[in-house]
């Protein structure tokens, strides 16, 4: 009996023993598994990064090599032309002249609407606060600019003239106080003040090439910088540009374009037609606002300013395509959506957005609603999938 007890307790030994080493060898295996699992998810990862980085520098220099400076050049070139027929026009007013000065400008206003999405604050250095204070601020003090015309004595460099200048004080001078062409022309021929308003008219160009000058220089002075912060820190590019360009959205095109005209902060309900963009030539505020708007819905789908006509060969390299690259498709799908929505509400608005709003501003109100749907999806969804923290300051509470 007890021999035989000694027997199984041997061969129990012998059965512990190899299932001892069976799962000494399972536990070694297991953790040789997990080892070269960790190691190939931080090689997965290291190979991500290496992959979005090289993806974004690709972007970072389609946006400065082929829209904004590009954009700069073209709105240079433009104000230059508007700068020198200014001069010949002060030399001999024609109403042929007049009317050139107007087409002029127009086209300027439409490039402005591109190049102010990439009026980057590093840019922004030499010309002392934003470059919109000296070109696009709007309503207009037409008594700080009659008053200038009448006295001569203005200083445009300074905060208190901001309003005094720029698109929208060549608009008022242009179509605002005189109800016709012939009328207009007479200011510069017959007035009493001609001579000023010769004077001013000048100055007032050569503000907008001197400030729209220094932003180009400087834009090329800094694009190999741009380009070559493509990480994703808050100091990056990335970070730069997405500020931009949801403020952009918010605050030029939603509050200034739409929001402020439309009465949506009036307690009261009032709305303010003559806040409008381009207030007084009475029939570009709509297209002006259609204009920005296609410029950040190209920005998204890589339709560049320099070459917009060769699609396909640019949206291979698009904010939409980085978004896709992180996995993101159903907040691309979200954003192309709402894009279509927008243009659905724009498209029925007056071409005059003061006359919108004088006969059914629920239109505005409702082309504005899509807008700031749009602005939240940036600014939290968009922002988020990139890893972008919002650094400009807003009273809106979006």
């Amino acid at each position: 009996m007890r021999g035989a007890f000694l027997t199984f307790f041997h061969n129990y030994l012998r059965i512990g023993l190899f299932v001892a080493c069976l799962c000494t060898m399972f536990l070694v295996s297991c953790g040789d598994d997990d080892s070269q699992d960790k190691t190939t998810s931080v090689q997965d990862q290291q190979e991500n990064t290496q992959a979005n980085e090289a993806y974004l520098k690709l972007l970072l220099q389609q946006w400065s090599t082929a829209s904004a400076i590009p954009a700069f050049e073209d709105l240079v070139t433009q104000l230059t032309l508007l700068d020198n027929t200014t001069a010949t026009f002060c030399e001999s007013p024609t109403q042929e002249g007049l009317e050139d000065l107007q087409q002029l400008l127009w086209q300027a206003q439409q490039i402005w609407q591109v190049a102010s999405v990439y009026n980057i604050e590093q840019v922004n250095t030499s010309v002392v606060g934003d470059l919109r204070y000296y070109t696009n601020v709007y309503p207009v003090d037409i008594s700080d600019i009659n008053s200038a015309i009448s006295t001569l004595s203005y200083d445009l460099d300074t905060a208190n003239y901001h309003d005094a200048q720029g698109f929208n004080a060549l608009d008022y001078i242009f179509y605002g106080i005189g109800a016709t062409r012939q009328e207009t022309l007479a200011l510069f021929t017959t007035d009493s003040l001609a001579s000023n308003y010769k004077t001013y008219l000048k100055a007032l160009t050569k503000q907008l090439l001197y400030k729209s000058n220094l932003v180009l220089t400087q834009w090329k002075a800094y694009q190999d910088t741009f380009i070559n912060a493509n990480d994703t820190t808050a100091t990056g590019s990335l970070a730069i540009f997405i500020n931009r360009y949801i403020l952009n959205l918010e605050q030029n095109i939603r509050n200034y374009k739409v929001r402020i005209p439309a009465g949506v902060f009036s307690s009261t309900g009032e709305t303010y037609p003559d806040k409008v963009e381009n207030f007084y030539k009475k029939d570009g505020s709509r297209d002006l606002l259609k204009k920005a708007l296609t410029e950040v819905k190209n920005i998204f789908n890589g339709i560049y300013y320099k070459n917009p006509e060769d699609q396909d060969a640019f949206k291979s390299v698009s904010l939409k395509g980085y978004l896709q690259q992180l996995g993101k498709e159903d907040l691309v799908q979200n954003i192309e959506q709402q894009f279509d929505n927008i243009n659905e509400k724009v498209a029925v608005l007056d071409k005059d957005l003061a006359t919108q709003i004088n006969t059914d501003h629920l239109k505005l109100l409702a082309a504005h609603d899509e807008i700031q749907k749009l602005v939240v999806r940036f600014k939290v969804d968009m922002a988020q999938a990139l890893n972008v923290i919002i650094s400009y300051q807003d009273s809106d509470g979006d």
